[in-house]
């Protein structure tokens, strides 16, 4: 029965690839999300039957995932919930494969290989998108501080604007080196300077300006996907590292401190410190995952 269902739940998912792909992306996409719920609910009852932890913590992944496809696309982010809708059923089928090969060490570790190895490739392609973004919006209000330096200077804004020069080629510079965090971080950095010195040019002519914070540097939006991230990889870590493995197991222990920490911070609204915990908490991990050669 179960492997009925299986194969099943598999022409489903390769019916609706078939289906979707000439569709436009809006359109295709909502039809997409219909198929994906269907299938989330294929899987959690043959995952139900064979009660396995693991696959069912893939499955919660998987869920997870169809979330943020639905808060995307009521965003118009159709490029987004489409990684999201396609994310999500690529978790329930590692779900349906966990669950249906319990006995089985090897399938199972490579699955879950597989499943870590797709989720570092999908945050490089969003933290790439992000930095795409940030870079945009420094560059534009580079240019407009130029030309109204042009037309009256401003030796405060003008030395704003150097300094934003300089942190906005170190940007590019660690985003060349893969070392995106860094580089989101003077990005934001880049962004403050540059409004500051249009804000510091039009204050002195007597006018006054507001510019809202960076869309990517939303501090509730970060904390989300942390907190995501370091769902993942604690499973992952807690699941494949064994305890007694001597430095990998004290590694996912710390790892779990930082993100025990990382929990309170959120209940006491101190989203800043969670950030920074979780993200200790997530490199701690994926060190373990790695000297443990998972």
């Amino acid at each position: 029965m179960l492997r009925k269902s299986f194969i099943v739940a598999v022409m489903l998912l390769a019916a609706a690839g078939q289906i979707y792909a000439g569709q436009s992306v809006p359109e295709g996409l909502e039809t997409k999300l219909v198929t994906n719920g269907e299938f989330l609910k294929a899987a959690a009852k043959i995952i139900s039957e064979e009660k396995s932890d693991e696959a069912a913590s893939v499955l919660r992944l998987a869920e997870s995932s169809r979330d943020e496809a639905i808060i995307h696309l009521k965003s118009g982010e159709y490029e987004l919930a489409l990684e999201d809708v396609n994310d999500s059923t690529r978790k329930a089928m590692h779900a349906i494969v966990l669950s249906s090969s319990s006995n089985d060490r090897a399938l199972r570790e490579a699955v879950m290989k597989e499943e870590m190895s797709l989720m570092a490739g999908r945050e490089r392609v969003r933290k790439e998108a992000q930095l795409k973004k940030g870079l945009a919006e420094v560059e534009i209000f580079i240019k407009t501080a130029e030309r109204l330096l042009k037309d009256a200077r401003n030796e405060t804004a003008a030395l704003k604007l150097k300094e934003t020069k300089e942190v906005y080629a170190a940007s590019l510079e660690k985003a060349s080196l893969g070392d995106y965090d860094n580089a989101l971080e003077d990005v934001s950095r880049a962004y403050k300077l540059a409004t500051a010195a249009v804000k510091d040019i039009k204050r002195s002519q007597g006018d006054i300006l507001t510019f809202p914070k960076a869309a990517y540097t939303e501090q509730k939006d970060i904390l989300a996907h942390e907190l995501k991230k370091n769902d993942a990889y604690a499973f992952f870590a807690s699941t494949m590292v064994k305890e007694g493995e001597g430095e990998s197991s004290r590694l996912v222990s710390e790892g779990l401190t930082y993100r025990e920490s990382a929990m309170k911070a959120v209940k006491d609204g101190g989203d800043a410190q969670a950030i920074n915990d979780l993200k200790a908490s997530t490199e701690l991990l994926i060190k373990a995952l790695r000297s443990s050669g998972n």
